[in-house]
């Protein structure tokens, strides 16, 4: 299965108020045995002329901001352009509303990332699959009583329990997670 490891960042958890301020996805194809560091990727970081949000989320992204503030980001015009190559040099294809139809992985992706996405301009450039791939339920034990976060998830692969709350780190530790369940390697792979 080919799929992206998309994650985002951003200034607040309100997806009508809050902004992206960074955007990662990285292409899987589970058909390959790809290092994690080999694998192709999107990243980009959204110039702004003001950010607004709120203060935990802003100490959090902190490293981001400075990034902003010293004009490393991109405007959504250039984003978009460069999302869509990525898209078409990885054999995505058009479907007939003129999007990129994509399978996703990502934590939360559904009841967040997504969230923050529809209200950008990749809205116009991308469609998920509406079934997206959480590792949180690859992870999951009975006595739960919450999907467990990306902490945990690592925690329970065995993996150093430290998440960098930056979109690229973040999607690639997605990817680990799932390569990692059991489920995948019941699977074969």
């Amino acid at each position: 299965m080919i799929y992206l490891s998309i994650d985002i960042e951003t200034s607040g958890l309100d997806h009508n108020k809050a902004q992206v301020l960074e955007f990662a996805a990285v292409l899987e194809d589970t058909s390959k045995n790809i290092p994690l560091a080999n694998l192709p990727f999107f990243h980009a970081i959204f110039s702004y002329t003001r950010i607004e949000g709120d203060p935990v989320a802003l100490k959090m992204n902190s490293e981001l901001i400075a990034k902003i503030a010293r004009g490393e980001g991109m405007s959504w015009a250039d984003a978009c352009i460069s999302f869509g190559k990525f898209l078409y040099n990885n054999g995505f294809i058009v479907n007939k509303q003129g999007l990129y139809t994509i399978n996703v992985a990502g934590k939360n992706y559904n009841k967040f990332d997504d969230r923050f996405l529809q209200n950008t301009p990749f809205l116009h450039l991308f469609k998920a699959h509406s079934r997206t791939l959480d590792p949180a339920i690859l992870y999951a034990v009975p006595t739960d009583d919450k999907l467990p976060s990306l902490e945990e998830c690592k925690r329970r692969a065995g993996l150093e329990p430290k998440v960098a709350h930056t979109a690229l780190a973040d999607a690639l530790d997605v990817i680990e997670l799932i390569r990692l369940s059991e489920v995948f390697k019941e699977d074969g792979h």
